[in-house]
């Protein structure tokens, strides 16, 4: 982890859950497990969400990795093609690229001067690329001179937090389970980080059969709380 007191600050800041990029929007397809009775308490919801994370790290993760570590607009292009055609669902895209759009904008009122912030929104303007969040968040991280672990410590969190958050208003559970799941979750990321910062953008996988059912049923169905 980096020793500079600004450089942890901006961390701190861009793991915020109440970073204004639509994140309390999205459910990722919890809405519909909890409608669907799947998850339904604290146990099943730590399933669903380590299951989640899991699917987010050999996917999402991954493609951000590959682009803070090459650190080039056209390797940013090439990891943004891959990860859209990694999305199965609709839904999945939809949550990826606005959260995607809002960070690049947001970033770009906070760091003008940055090049490839600049060169990123004129693709994304132009309808050259799809803009995934993950693929965003890297471009910010290396913008801001941090790196991969800090960027993996970024995803991981964003992820448990978006599901915890949605869970709060799914299902019957209290703030303190959420933050005790969020806490011992937390404590496989030393375990992970290792494993995931190996994988190349070959190696990508999306195949959760239980998470892409939920997110299509979700797509078509009438539950309105989340966006879909």
């Amino acid at each position: 982890m980096t020793d500079s007191a600004r450089k942890l600050l901006h961390l701190v800041q861009f793991c915020d859950s109440a970073l204004p990029v639509g994140g309390f929007s999205f459910s990722a397809t919890l809405e519909s497990a909890a409608g669907f009775g799947v998850v339904h308490d604290e146990p099943t919801l730590r399933n669903y969400a380590q299951a989640a994370v899991n699917q987010s790290l050999m996917s999402d993760c991954i493609a951000a990795m590959h682009t803070l570590r090459e650190a080039r607009l056209e390797e940013a292009l090439r990891a943004d093609r891959e990860l859209t055609a990694c999305k199965l669902s609709a839904e999945q895209r939809l949550m990826s690229t606005r959260m995607g759009r809002k960070l690049t904008e947001l970033s770009l009122k906070l760091m003008p001067q940055q090049k490839i912030l600049q060169e990123w929104i004129k693709q994304l303007e132009q309808g050259a690329t799809s803009g995934n969040h993950a693929i965003a968040q890297a471009l910010v991280f290396g913008a801001m001179g941090l790196g991969e672990r800090e960027l993996f410590v970024a995803h991981y969190y964003g992820t448990l937090s978006i599901i915890l958050n949605a869970a709060l208003r799914c299902i019957r559970i209290s703030h303190l389970q959420t933050q005790q799941m969020l806490h011992e979750l937390s404590s496989q990321a030393d375990e992970l980080y290792p494993a995931v910062a190996r994988l190349r953008l070959e190696h990508m996988q999306t195949s959760n059969p239980q998470i892409d059912i939920f997110s299509s049923l979700h797509e078509r169905g009438q539950m309105r709380m989340f966006m879909n």
